[in-house]
């Protein structure tokens, strides 16, 4: 039982870290530490995979670090 419950925990990580991925992988950071959106970005929900959300970015935002986009 145990087994199973850390088993889930390590796949529900997995998850979290590629859907991080994913959505990091929408955006660029240029030398000056502009981020800058390069593609639409639709996030899916973990509890209702069918529930679709649009994030308007803007094409140029100010400076932030890849904790704040990563949270």
């Amino acid at each position: 039982m145990k087994e199973c419950e850390e088993e889930n925990i390590r796949c529900k990580e997995k998850e979290d870290e590629e859907a991080s991925r994913w959505f990091l992988s929408h955006f660029s950071i240029d030398l000056k530490g502009a981020v800058y959106k390069e593609k639409e970005v639709v996030i899916l929900s973990s509890e209702d995979e069918q529930a679709m959300v649009k994030a308007n970015v803007s094409t140029a935002a100010p400076p932030v670090t890849l904790e704040q986009v990563s949270r």
